[in-house]
């Protein structure tokens, strides 16, 4: 499909030439310097040029090296019919006014001047050639009338095609606004619904979190009670493994009750690498079970962070899950923690980069990989809202959630969430502003 300001374009090129050819059949019938056949020859060749010529706009050429080739293939064929036609006692000067309106089409105010000067100067100099005798009174004025009809023409004809192109930018200016303005519309109702379906399921999931409390209690309960019996002290890292899955199950079943109730989640300082050795101790066994080496790599004095510990290892134990569901033959999950700055002179992020082996993310699956009810699991397997509650957490502790595939294969999680310091200086550099 071909561009609409090309098509616009074309059409009122092939507007001003249909207007010289009619000027030409105008002056055809009073000029008795005509060469034949030679001048049909010229007048053959000028047609098919310029038909030539609004293919080529039509198809969106318009840069500025076919539109100078369009301005001088018609300077020199204008001058091969004021040859046939009389030369300089030809009353077809007129056309080179053709290529003076289309510099004004398409090309900008510097190139018009250097055309209209050098169609000026070609003119002179073809006339004072021509003319068989000395230059009098009479040359000169018809030379200063031919020039000044040239200027005239260049100017006029730039200013309206200014405000033409004032008008073209408006137009697409207004047709940009409105489309962005439609696809905010649509991205707002997607998010509405998004939201009354986020409501109706933090209701369902704080009743489910209050009803599963209760075999929780007796859970946690058995376990503890099992850990102090002596005869079952061969089970003692198994039990304390449920012990710890109970626990968090708590905390987290506590908070989708505190979502549910819309209370803000408490937080306190957090070690990074705390948080991940907690989840990896849960979820270490069902790597292992599937073949997964796991490498850990923690930075040295890594910087506090202000969080929610249990929702972080929420976060964690999401990541570990997708990448043992990525990895169903066996791979390697290397977990990194570091520091980062995300700009110069401030102060540090602790990230966690949670990386897999497995075949990596598709890119149908990229775009939409957060957003919440999308999986790509069998049914039954995914609810299609971890990683959307996973980036949920992130924006509340004033972080972010971001995905990548690896070069070598596999996909990368960064988990990106700022040290204490660096929440303290972000609230402290507003205050400074106002004072």
């Amino acid at each position: 499909m071909h561009d609409k300001n090309a098509i616009s374009t074309s059409h009122r090129y092939e507007t001003i030439f249909c207007v010289f050819l009619l000027a030409v059949v105008f002056l055809y019938r009073d000029n008795s310097h005509l060469v034949y056949p030679k001048i049909l020859y010229s007048f053959a060749g000028l047609l098919t040029f310029n038909l030539f010529a609004g293919w080529l706009l039509r198809r969106g050429s318009t840069r500025a090296g076919v539109a100078a080739g369009i301005v001088l293939g018609n300077c020199a064929l204008i001058t091969g019919i004021l040859s046939q036609s009389g030369g300089a006692d030809s009353n077809l000067w007129v056309l080179y006014l053709l290529p003076i309106y289309t510099v004004c089409l398409l090309l900008n105010g510097f190139q018009l001047v250097l055309i209209v000067l050098g169609i000026v100067s070609f003119n002179a100099v073809f006339h004072c050639l021509a003319v068989d005798h000395a230059i009098d009174g009479s040359t000169m004025f018809n030379l200063s009338l031919k020039t000044g009809l040239f200027v005239f023409a260049a100017a006029a004809t730039w200013r309206m095609a200014q405000k033409d192109r004032r008008s073209l930018e408006k137009v697409e200016e207004s047709r940009w606004e409105m489309e962005l303005m439609g696809r905010r519309m649509e991205a707002q109702k997607t998010t509405i619904q998004e939201s009354k379906q986020m409501a109706s399921i933090g209701q369902a999931a704080g009743g489910i979190a209050h009803d599963i409390a209760g075999p929780l209690t007796v859970i946690l309960g058995t376990a503890r009670m099992l850990l102090e019996d002596n005869v079952a002290q061969i089970y003692r890292t198994d039990l304390e493994r449920i012990v710890r899955a109970a626990q968090l199950c708590e905390t987290i079943s506590s908070n989708v009750l505190s979502f549910a109730r819309s209370h803000a989640v408490e937080t306190e300082p957090c070690d990074m690498r705390r948080v991940v050795e907690s989840a990896l101790q849960i979820y270490e066994p069902l790597l292992l079970e599937r073949k997964i080496d796991i490498e850990t790599e923690f930075a040295p004095n890594l910087s506090t962070i202000t969080g929610c510990s249990s929702q972080l290892e929420r976060v964690l134990l999401n990541l570990f899950s997708n990448a043992r569901g990525a990895m169903k033959d066996g791979g390697r999950l290397r977990i990194v923690v570091e520091e980062s700055s995300p700009r110069p002179f401030s102060n540090p992020w602790v990230q966690v980069i949670v990386e897999d082996t497995g075949p990596g993310i598709s890119p149908a699956a990229f775009a939409k990989i957060f957003k919440p009810f999308n999986t790509t699991k069998a049914p039954g397997e995914g609810t299609g809202l971890g990683l959307y509650v996973c980036r949920q957490i992130a924006v509340e502790h004033q972080g972010r959630l971001h995905v990548e595939n690896r070069e070598e294969g596999g996909a990368r999680f960064i988990l990106s969430i700022p040290s204490s310091a660096a929440v303290a200086q972000a609230v402290a550099e507003p205050v400074k502003q106002a004072a």
